[in-house]
């Protein structure tokens, strides 16, 4: 019997591709057509040390402790 199946799985960094397959397979013996259409990965902005420098502020007061009206939700 010739069963078509399309999955989409991933290969981690050990070279390993882990596909699960239906139930229906199983202890069966299957010769299988690995076809592989690579998908670019995004590429991760690179984070620029002070690139935010002068944009934060900290108040003079951070480290006082808060007011009660903060912590029981009042305005």
């Amino acid at each position: 019997m010739l069963h078509h199946l399309q999955l989409t799985s991933h290969i981690g960094q050990d070279g390993i591709l882990q596909v699960p397959l239906p139930v229906e397979l199983r202890n069966c013996e299957v010769e299988a057509v690995l076809v592989i259409q690579q998908r670019p990965t995004a590429k991760k902005p690179k984070c620029v040390f002070g690139a935010f420098r002068g944009q934060i502020v900290i108040r003079d007061d951070f480290s006082e402790p808060l007011p009660d009206s903060f912590w029981l939700g009042e305005k």
